[in-house]
């Protein structure tokens, strides 16, 4: 299958910059890292590494998780980016639609 060009996500990871749509996007810094830990990872992600990529230790990682802060985040991403690009994996997390790749 051909993967839509305009569809495509990509990353200026100097500037931070995401592109999805044929269009900049722009998103906090904390949609940002859980953007680029779904697509540099290419597979499932829990809340709690989510919580990681975003800089949390671990001491503060289950707690951050386990807080629904990160559904949050995912929720802001899908109104920025569009419902279908972040999927969620039931009872383990989320990942990035196989057409974001």
């Amino acid at each position: 299958m051909k993967k839509n060009p305009s569809k495509s996500l990509s990353f200026n990871h100097d500037r931070r910059e995401v592109f999805y749509g044929g269009r900049e996007r722009y998103l906090a810094p904390s949609e940002y890292s859980i953007l680029k830990a779904l697509y540099d990872t290419g597979k499932a992600l829990t809340r709690a590494d989510l919580a990681r990529a975003m800089g949390h230790n671990d001491d503060t990682v289950e707690a951050y998780a386990d807080s629904r802060t990160v559904d949050q985040h995912i929720a802001r991403c899908r109104k920025k980016l569009g419902s279908g690009l972040i999927q969620t994996v039931a009872g383990h997390g989320y990942k990035l639609a196989g057409s974001a790749l």
